[in-house]
């Protein structure tokens, strides 16, 4: 996806803050087992945050274990081990990664699409392990962005039938869960934390849109020729809050006894701060300075 979902790290209490980060290196170790050295330096947050949400939900297997990685050789880190939740959310990020990379084919211009064609074209075996390993899922995948792309050549206004494209790929991970209340519940989680991720993803876009031309659901629905206005700005930010208190009501529907406190926090905290950031800008400048696809 694209690093939006993290958690407000002086919130968590250092037991949190350590599990928070068992989790992120444990799935950062499945990536490289099951696809590749290379593929770990594309690991972000969010989906540490499904892997967090689908370990206590189905009950998984969770054990740390000390070991060391290139990030930090010197000394062991605890890392979760592999279980069903950390392989799936391993896939995902494959997936949707690869993905994420073709539309950045498609929509940049220059110097960026020539990198973005040579990472396609790297991404494309790990991308056809993973759709062996979740067919559902890339399928999904597939159906959901043909639909964005079509809405794209429309230049669909409507912010909603745009953010759904994207949502209803998120809500199809639920199905990885093997009792219906689960998948329910997992995919209210899923789906709105897609649609957030969708609508936060447009606004921080929303600039370099506007000088480019590419299509934006924000710039659409709100027939933008410049920078928005607080009308707009306060409209946006309801949407997301909206979504991010769907998001959270869902999960305080299940029992999530061991990252439950994370997961709030990363709901009831960290959203809002990356709200806050992408709105003044601070999250692009981050993004420029570490670099991303």
């Amino acid at each position: 996806m694209f690093g939006y979902v993290r958690p407000c790290k002086p919130e968590l209490r250092v037991k949190e803050y350590e599990a928070f980060r068992a989790m992120y290196c444990g799935l950062c170790r499945t990536l490289g087992k099951r696809y590749g050295l290379a593929w770990r330096f594309l690991l972000n947050y969010d989906f540490c945050f499904l892997a967090l949400v689908m370990t206590d939900a189905g009950n998984c297997d969770c054990k740390a274990c000390p070991r060391r990685c290139m990030a930090h050789p010197t000394h062991r880190r605890p890392m979760f081990e592999e279980n069903p939740a950390l392989d799936f959310a391993a896939d995902a990020t494959v997936i949707l990664t690869y993905h994420k990379i073709l539309d950045s084919v498609r929509d940049d211009r220059g110097i960026k699409r020539l990198l973005a064609r040579i990472l396609a074209f790297w991404a494309q075996s790990g991308y056809r392990k993973a759709e062996r390993f979740e067919p559902e899922l890339a399928l999904a995948a597939r159906e959901g962005l043909d639909r964005l792309h079509q809405a794209e050549r429309e230049n669909c206004k409507s912010l909603d039938r745009a953010a759904d494209c994207f949502a209803s790929i998120l809500r199809r991970a639920a199905d990885w869960a093997k009792d219906d209340m689960t998948r329910r519940i997992l995919g209210e989680v899923f789906y709105h934390t897609g649609r957030w991720v969708y609508i936060i993803d447009a606004w921080d876009d929303l600039e370099e849109d506007n000088v480019s031309g590419n299509y934006n659901p924000i710039r659409c629905r709100f027939d933008l020729q410049g920078k928005p206005d607080d009308t707009v700005r306060e409209t946006v930010e309801q949407t997301l809050t909206d979504s991010a208190a769907a998001c959270a009501a869902a999960v305080e529907l299940m029992e999530m006894p061991r990252f439950g406190e994370i997961v709030r926090n990363v709901i009831y905290l960290g959203m809002p701060g990356t709200m806050r950031d992408v709105f003044s800008g601070k999250h692009k400048r981050r993004e420029q300075r570490n670099g991303s696809i």
